[in-house]
């Protein structure tokens, strides 16, 4: 079993980064090969809107990394997406690879309700994750970033099985990571009242997310 992944955080062991390397690592010692995709690697160029890929599924402006791109995504027996919220959604890096992938990947036609997306990629069974971190301690902050992504989960799954990773509250880059001691010292430098029980409660929190992906990461493998 293969899974792909593509890491729409442009900072390397952010902490979207270290919860999908989490989740690939519970895949791997599941069985299955992994591999991860980074924004910040890939070269990709700007949409230009001209339409025309939605007719053949090849970008006629650009010799880039999007083909192979493709070529891995349809490969794939499971797929994970992972993003931090910025701004309200996602990173606009990792949008536009999103812009570049709608004609290579999908095709929009006719249908009786009107018109009817459909995958272009090889059809197969796919289980899904998708991953949302942001600053904000509320929950919903991660919404956009959960449906944008699930909408792809869904379109090129096939009836394979989707769950969804929030991780709200990482303001601090990999804060994820942080042990009990990182946090009280970077409480205390913000002025918190009791920064050495509020950090054993994030630490807590820390593995909490962690101990979660490397689950989610298992059974996407196991429950194939």
């Amino acid at each position: 079993m293969k899974i792909v992944a593509l890491m729409g955080s442009p900072r390397e062991g952010s902490n979207t980064d270290t919860i999908m390397d989490k989740v690939l690592e519970g895949a791997r010692e599941a069985g299955a090969e992994t591999k991860k995709f980074k924004v910040w690697d890939l070269n990709i160029s700007p949409c230009q809107g001209c339409m025309s890929c939605r007719e053949t599924g090849i970008c006629k402006h650009y010799d880039d990394d999007l083909a192979n791109l493709v070529t891995e995504l349809g490969e794939a027996d499971g797929l994970v997406l992972g993003a931090p919220v910025w701004g309200g959604f996602v990173p606009g890096q990792f949008k536009m690879l999103f812009d570049r992938l709608v004609g290579a990947v999908m095709s929009i036609q006719p249908s009786a309700e009107g018109v009817q997306v459909i995958s272009r990629l090889p059809w197969k069974k796919r289980n899904g994750i998708s991953i949302a971190a942001c600053a904000s301690p509320a929950k919903e902050m991660t919404e956009a970033n959960i449906i944008f992504l699930n909408h792809f989960l869904q379109l090129h799954g096939n009836g394979g099985d989707i769950r969804e990773i929030r991780a709200p509250g990482l303001g601090e880059y990999g804060q994820v990571r942080m042990d009990s001691d990182d946090l009280e010292k970077r409480l205390e430098a913000m002025g918190m009242e009791n920064p050495g029980m509020m950090a054993v409660q994030s630490e807590k929190i820390n593995q909490d997310f962690l101990h979660s992906a490397y689950e989610v990461g298992e059974k996407m493998v196991k429950e194939f």
